[in-house]
């Protein structure tokens, strides 16, 4: 539709632009001739600042990028697959587990011999568990979890988000008696046994009183605090108020100010007999029988309860979960794995391999050079129609290694591969978005053709204005006319604290107000002298033409004194000097109009010369066909 220089903008870059800013301000239709021209402009100086390479610099990239990264993100999902993750979760929302457990210690970057080690022990003891030998006897004597001692492993009752991920989808994939193969999680490898399950119990809100009773007490005190729980709950019965008893007795400091109550909580959050006895009572309002615990004694007393919803009522939550740092992770790793998938990722483990020799301990202190790789050019992996070479994983080592403690060099070199492998494919996605989405390309090219505009606006109109001082001058000069005061009202406007000092004020300003040496000093002195702030008076002084104060105005602009008038608590009042007539203004009295004017004026000029630079072409026969 438009040819400007050599560069063609087609009828539908140019429609889409004047229907989205047909209205967005005024709300009402813009005129197309006037929106073509103001259109044509713009684009005169983005192609400007494309040949005078703008757009190639740091600054411009590192700001255009950063903006990119930001954009992409809406973008860099799967909407079936977060549904599909969000489904899931909430399949496992609606169930709880029992479930025991035995953990072997590993460290996540052990060697893959420790790693095989950990894996043959927590083998061979899932074995004997399966072959009949008790599961509790056999945490508590191979189990790294320092409670396993004592509680066998049993981990109680748990819900979803309540245990770490790779541990919880395992418990929630296998049924009651089984035993799971061994799960790898942060803390080592675990196998699971599931007792039972059962429909999730929801939430609850309560509030309680709580007796401590420390694990030193002497039975004394064990005694007295039980007498003390059980003489609470009678004041309760007998209609104390629950806050009352709180606000007296209490231990829990931090609950107390809020009369007991605590946030809401779900199953596996509290401890055992808490817990159980929170969610027995039936009733908002109604109050439990002292509850023993580890801690000492508690009163509950019913707030609220909440079930689990239907997958829509819970879907927002869900998903806040899901952008939680940990379930984020998971939600990114499935988009990957699809990625993946999609575009036919093929890894070549032979060449992977190859750097679990060629990377060395140096790589610990910061100091691995990827110059030691002897074909950098070989083909590590392929993503879609990108090969990805050897001496590109390599850099990403070199670049990313920093001074740490050493570890397994092949567990360090598959932990780097993964995370260069999902950055690659990652941006193998990213770098499609212009074409799989038409509104991220716009988007896109509006903020990259805005940052051009800026840039070479700034430098040659905003600063050139600014700093060119004789071509500022000689502007002023040639339109000096359009620069003028009108009528102008030299005027006093007086406040005064103290209205007894009013009737003195005016008659003293009456007399000397027309004085050159007239100040507020001067004034302060006769008026209030053992006041050596002179704060008993105020007096701005200054040229006001109409509109600017609306003191002024209400004098009716008449030379002399005018009226007394409250003013924030104050008496104030206006001493008009004189009317000064229409006068010109000095260049000093108006710079900010001028350099607006100024700059207005060096962009038509230049606009005519990107005119004349880059000719322009309209298809008149295309215009018309916008509506």
């Amino acid at each position: 539709m438009i040819t400007i220089g050599n560069k063609n903008i087609t009828i539908e870059e140019f429609e889409r632009l004047y229907k989205k800013n047909n209205t967005l301000f005024t709300g009402e239709k813009q005129d197309m001739e006037d929106y073509l021209e103001r259109f044509i402009n713009f684009k005169l100086k983005v192609i400007e600042a494309e040949n005078q390479g703008i757009d190639t610099t740091k600054s411009f990239l590192d700001e255009f990028n950063t903006y990119r990264k930001e954009l992409a993100k809406p973008y860099m999902t799967d909407s079936a697959t977060l549904d599909q993750l969000l489904r899931h979760t909430y399949n496992k929302m609606v169930k709880e587990i029992q479930a025991s457990h035995i953990l072997i210690n590993l460290n996540p970057k052990a060697s893959p011999s420790d790693t095989l080690a950990a894996w043959n022990k927590i083998m061979n003891i899932r074995k004997r568990s399966v072959n009949g030998e008790d599961f509790t006897m056999l945490a508590k004597e191979f189990s790294d979890d320092p409670s396993a001692k004592t509680n066998g492993g049993e981990l109680g009752w748990f819900g979803a988000f309540r245990m770490v991920y790779e541990f919880e989808e395992a418990a929630y994939s296998i049924s009651p008696g089984e035993i799971s193969m061994p799960v790898r999680t942060r803390f080592g490898y675990h196998i699971i046994k599931v007792h039972n399950v059962r429909p999730a119990i929801g939430s609850v809100q309560v509030a309680h009183i709580f007796i401590r009773v420390p694990q030193e007490s002497s039975s004394g005190e064990v005694v007295a605090a039980k007498e003390k729980i059980f003489a609470i709950k009678d004041s309760l019965d007998a209609g104390i108020s629950f806050e009352e008893m709180v606000t007296k007795y209490s231990d829990d400091r931090n609950s107390v100010t809020q009369g007991g109550l605590l946030p809401w909580f779900s199953t596996g959050m509290m401890i055992p007999e808490f817990e159980n006895a929170a969610f027995a009572l039936k009733e908002p309002g109604t109050v439990s029988d002292p509850v023993k615990s580890f801690y000492g004694w508690h009163l509950i007393r019913l707030i609220d309860k909440k079930t689990v919803g239907k997958f829509e009522e819970e879907r927002e939550g869900l998903l806040g979960k899901m952008n939680a740092a940990h379930f984020s992770e998971v939600k990114r790793k499935a988009f990957i794995n699809k990625l993946k998938s999609t575009y036919k990722f093929s890894l070549d483990q032979t060449k992977l391999e190859k750097f679990y020799s060629l990377v060395d301990t140096s790589v610990f202190t910061a100091s691995w050079s990827s110059s030691v790789l002897p074909d950098p050019q070989q083909i590590l992996f392929t993503i879609g129609n990108r090969n990805v070479f050897m001496g590109e994983f390599g850099k990403w080592i070199e670049n990313r290694q920093r001074k740490m403690t050493p570890y397994n060099i092949q567990s360090f070199v598959n932990e780097e591969f993964t995370n260069f492998s999902d950055q690659v494919v990652y941006d193998y996605e990213e770098s499609f978005l212009e074409n799989k989405y038409p509104e991220f390309k716009y988007i896109l090219q509006e903020y990259h053709d805005g940052i051009l505009l800026f840039e070479l606006t700034e430098r040659e109109i905003w600063n050139k204005a600014i700093q060119d001082s004789a071509g500022l001058v000689a502007f002023f000069n040639q339109n000096h006319e359009n620069y003028k005061w009108e009528n102008r009202a030299e005027a006093f406007i007086v406040s005064l604290k103290d209205s007894s000092l009013v009737d003195d004020a005016r008659k003293m300003i009456s007399k000397y107000g027309k004085k050159k040496n007239f100040s507020k000093e001067m004034l302060a002195i006769k008026l209030c002298p053992d006041d050596t702030t002179g704060s008993c008076i105020n007096i701005e002084k200054g040229k006001f033409e109409k509109g600017t104060d609306s003191r002024v105005d209400e004098t009716g602009w008449e030379p002399g004194l005018g009226s007394n008038v409250k003013h924030n608590g104050e008496v104030t009042f206006v001493y008009i000097r004189k009317i000064l007539p229409p006068s010109l203004k000095e260049l000093d009295e108006t710079r900010g109009s001028v350099i607006s004017d100024y700059q207005e004026y060096l962009e038509k000029q230049w606009v005519g010369k990107l005119r004349e630079k880059y000719p322009v072409k309209i298809n008149r026969e295309i215009l018309s066909t916008i509506n």
